[in-house]
Protein backbone atom coordinates (compact mmCIF):
# COMPACT_ATOMS: atom_id res chain seq x y z
CA UNK A 1 0.00 0.00 0.00
CA UNK A 2 2.61 2.21 0.74
CA UNK A 3 4.82 1.66 -2.95
CA UNK A 4 1.22 3.11 -4.26
CA UNK A 5 0.60 6.38 -1.73
CA UNK A 6 -2.27 4.51 -0.20
CA UNK A 7 -1.91 6.35 3.05
CA UNK A 8 -4.15 7.05 5.96
CA UNK A 9 -5.51 10.38 5.07
CA UNK A 10 -6.31 8.70 1.75
CA UNK A 11 -8.39 6.02 2.67
CA UNK A 12 -10.35 8.51 5.44
CA UNK A 13 -10.90 10.71 2.41
CA UNK A 14 -12.53 7.84 0.04
CA UNK A 15 -14.46 6.27 3.33
CA UNK A 16 -15.67 9.66 3.50
CA UNK A 17 -17.34 9.78 0.02
CA UNK A 18 -20.31 7.23 0.98
CA UNK A 19 -21.15 3.85 2.67
CA UNK A 20 -19.79 2.11 -0.24
CA UNK A 21 -16.38 3.24 0.25
CA UNK A 22 -16.09 2.55 4.03
CA UNK A 23 -14.54 -0.93 3.89
CA UNK A 24 -13.30 -1.26 0.72
CA UNK A 25 -10.52 -4.14 0.62
CA UNK A 26 -6.54 -2.76 0.38
CA UNK A 27 -6.66 -4.05 -2.98
CA UNK A 28 -9.51 -1.91 -3.92
CA UNK A 29 -7.78 1.40 -2.89
CA UNK A 30 -4.28 0.19 -4.30
CA UNK A 31 -6.32 -0.08 -7.58
CA UNK A 32 -7.84 3.13 -6.68
CA UNK A 33 -4.25 4.65 -6.67
CA UNK A 34 -2.66 2.81 -9.38
CA UNK A 35 -5.45 3.93 -11.87
CA UNK A 36 -5.52 7.69 -10.27
CA UNK A 37 -9.00 7.75 -8.65
CA UNK A 38 -8.28 10.89 -6.83
CA UNK A 39 -10.67 11.46 -4.00
CA UNK A 40 -11.97 14.16 -5.67
CA UNK A 41 -12.42 12.23 -8.57
CA UNK A 42 -14.69 9.83 -6.87
CA UNK A 43 -16.81 12.40 -5.21
CA UNK A 44 -17.72 13.25 -8.53
CA UNK A 45 -18.42 9.97 -10.02
CA UNK A 46 -20.29 9.07 -6.47
CA UNK A 47 -22.51 12.71 -6.91
CA UNK A 48 -22.81 11.79 -10.70
CA UNK A 49 -24.57 8.58 -10.51
CA UNK A 50 -25.81 9.51 -7.40
CA UNK A 51 -24.57 6.82 -5.12
CA UNK A 52 -24.93 3.66 -7.40
CA UNK A 53 -21.17 2.76 -7.88
CA UNK A 54 -18.88 0.31 -6.69
CA UNK A 55 -15.05 0.59 -6.06
CA UNK A 56 -15.00 -1.62 -9.33
CA UNK A 57 -17.06 1.37 -11.34
CA UNK A 58 -14.21 3.55 -9.53
CA UNK A 59 -11.80 1.65 -11.79
CA UNK A 60 -13.47 1.47 -14.77
CA UNK A 61 -14.34 5.00 -15.05
CA UNK A 62 -10.60 5.99 -14.07
CA UNK A 63 -9.33 3.90 -16.84
CA UNK A 64 -11.43 5.15 -19.02
CA UNK A 65 -10.77 8.68 -18.87
CA UNK A 66 -14.10 9.68 -17.35
CA UNK A 67 -13.41 12.87 -15.48
CA UNK A 68 -14.89 15.62 -13.49
CA UNK A 69 -14.71 17.60 -16.53
CA UNK A 70 -16.36 15.24 -18.75
CA UNK A 71 -19.04 14.54 -15.76
CA UNK A 72 -19.68 18.20 -15.83
CA UNK A 73 -19.95 18.50 -19.70
CA UNK A 74 -22.61 15.90 -20.01
CA UNK A 75 -24.66 17.64 -17.64
CA UNK A 76 -24.82 21.03 -18.97
CA UNK A 77 -26.22 18.89 -22.01
CA UNK A 78 -29.16 16.99 -20.36
CA UNK A 79 -26.89 13.74 -19.50
CA UNK A 80 -27.95 13.24 -15.69
CA UNK A 81 -27.56 10.12 -13.80
CA UNK A 82 -26.20 8.07 -15.57
CA UNK A 83 -24.92 4.78 -15.09
CA UNK A 84 -21.35 4.02 -14.40
CA UNK A 85 -21.43 1.16 -17.04
CA UNK A 86 -22.91 4.24 -19.65
CA UNK A 87 -20.74 6.71 -18.59
CA UNK A 88 -17.51 4.44 -19.28
CA UNK A 89 -19.05 2.76 -22.68
CA UNK A 90 -20.01 7.04 -23.86
CA UNK A 91 -16.01 7.11 -23.26
CA UNK A 92 -14.81 3.94 -25.00
CA UNK A 93 -16.60 4.80 -28.02
CA UNK A 94 -15.68 8.22 -27.98
CA UNK A 95 -18.68 9.96 -27.46
CA UNK A 96 -17.55 13.84 -26.72
CA UNK A 97 -18.98 16.44 -25.73
CA UNK A 98 -18.95 18.10 -28.28
CA UNK A 99 -20.15 14.99 -30.53
CA UNK A 100 -23.28 14.97 -28.42
CA UNK A 101 -23.76 18.86 -28.92
CA UNK A 102 -24.16 18.79 -32.49
CA UNK A 103 -26.22 15.79 -32.79
CA UNK A 104 -28.59 18.14 -30.34
CA UNK A 105 -27.97 21.46 -32.87
CA UNK A 106 -28.82 18.87 -35.70
CA UNK A 107 -32.36 18.08 -34.24
CA UNK A 108 -31.57 14.50 -32.48
CA UNK A 109 -31.96 15.58 -28.73
CA UNK A 110 -33.23 13.33 -25.90
CA UNK A 111 -31.18 10.56 -27.14
CA UNK A 112 -30.14 7.91 -24.37
CA UNK A 113 -26.64 6.90 -24.04
CA UNK A 114 -26.98 3.46 -25.90
CA UNK A 115 -28.66 5.01 -28.92
CA UNK A 116 -25.48 7.68 -28.78
CA UNK A 117 -23.02 4.90 -28.63
CA UNK A 118 -24.92 3.36 -31.18
CA UNK A 119 -24.33 6.17 -33.62
CA UNK A 120 -20.79 6.42 -32.74
CA UNK A 121 -20.44 3.11 -33.60
CA UNK A 122 -22.49 3.54 -36.64
CA UNK A 123 -19.70 6.37 -37.92
CA UNK A 124 -22.72 8.82 -37.88
CA UNK A 125 -21.51 11.98 -37.89
CA UNK A 126 -23.79 15.31 -37.79
CA UNK A 127 -23.51 18.30 -39.54
CA UNK A 128 -21.53 21.57 -37.96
Amino acid sequence: MRIHGVTPDYVRQIAAIGPQFANLTAENLVSFRIHGARPEMVRAYAAFTRDTLNADDVVSMAIHGVSAEYLDQLAALGYLNLSADELVSLRIHGVSPDYVRRLKQNGMTQLSADQLVRLRIAGFEPRG
